[in-house]
């Protein structure tokens, strides 16, 4: 039995030292100084510190009945209920974080948000720039009419053109189509006529040979006749 008691003395005692160093490293996290600088109000957790701070009363309330051997049911209930604030105490203190976390997220996007702004604010431009602008713009506008209007000059212009251009191309294409008539018939002519001087060249080429056949006959006759009269001459 005094094993016992002994063993369940000790637990207390370190869920005692356990609760205070919680309570003194949440205890500056909630201080006057921390809510003037800005950081948001931790109303959840002072609750829960106040919870612990009672806790930590009953706690030594326990330990000192613990020495003396009574309550030990007492005791295991509030190391339980110790146990489980610790818990809730590191959910609250992981929800703290994440939303300081969100909070400088949003701290950060709120100035980038605001220096997109005045940059945003310096590209606007004033009445003056405005009326440049415009100004400029129907220069420009003036300009492309006028190129317009002389696209459309030359445009008619090479129209008019390309009309006489085609009227020539059609006029040539009749010449052309009455040169080729001409053409194919003195190539039929040509034909005909070198045909017939094929004729006539081959006519004379034989009256040639016969020409010089009677030559040769000639001269053989006209020695004879010669020779004939020589002989006829001595007798």
């Amino acid at each position: 039995m005094p094993a016992q008691i002994e063993q369940k003395t000790v637990d207390p005692e370190a869920e005692l030292s356990n609760v205070q160093r919680m309570f003194k490293k949440l205890a500056p996290l909630c201080s006057v100084e921390k809510r003037a600088g800005g950081i948001p109000q931790l109303a959840p957790q002072e609750k829960q510190l106040g919870i612990l701070a009672k806790e930590l009363q009953e706690t030594l309330l326990c330990i000192n009945l613990a020495r003396k051997g009574m309550h030990a049911l007492r005791d295991s209930q509030t190391k339980s209920g110790t146990r489980k604030s610790i818990v809730e105490y590191e959910a609250k203190e992981l929800e703290l974080r994440d939303e300081r976390a969100q909070q400088t997220e949003l701290d950060c996007l709120n100035y980038l948000a605001q220096k997109q702004l005045v940059e945003l604010m310096k590209e606007v431009p004033t009445a003056a720039e405005e009326l440049a602008m415009i100004e400029n713009a129907n220069n420009r506008l003036r300009r492309m009419e006028n190129r317009l209007d002389l696209a459309t000059k030359r445009f008619c212009v090479v129209n008019s053109d390309n009309k006489s251009v085609r009227e020539e191309i059609n006029r040539l294409l009749v010449e052309r189509n009455d040169f080729n008539i001409q053409w194919n018939r003195t190539i039929g002519r040509l034909v005909k006529g070198k045909e017939y001087l094929m004729d006539i060249l081959e006519i004379a080429s034989a009256a040639f040979s016969n020409r010089d056949e009677c030559c040769r006959k000639l001269e053989a006759l006209k020695w004879k006749g010669m020779f004939q009269l020589n002989r006829d001459i001595l007798v």
